[in-house]
């Protein structure tokens, strides 16, 4: 990231792959997967565990995000290396 940082960039098809990767998973994940754990996990589970139930779901979902955000700067800075 230091090379990105002192603006030593190099455009590449990679780069670019990488980039419509990117994309392409935050569309897919935002368009389909997002919405499923809301909806499907409180429908399915019976109320005594229902909350117990969602709340795993929605840390499922924010520690796919999180893994997903912290790991993909890296991902495109090393691309060039």
């Amino acid at each position: 990231m230091a090379a990105a940082a002192a603006g030593a960039t190099e455009r590449s098809a990679a780069g670019y792959v990488a980039m419509v990767a990117v994309y392409l998973n935050a569309f897919i994940i935002c368009a389909t997967w997002q919405g499923i754990t809301w909806t499907y996990a409180s429908e399915i589970f019976p109320l005594d565990i229902r909350m117990l139930c969602v709340s795993l779901t929605t840390a499922d979902t924010w520690l796919g995000s999180f893994i997903i955000a912290r790991s993909t700067p890296y991902m495109i800075s090393d691309l060039g290396t």
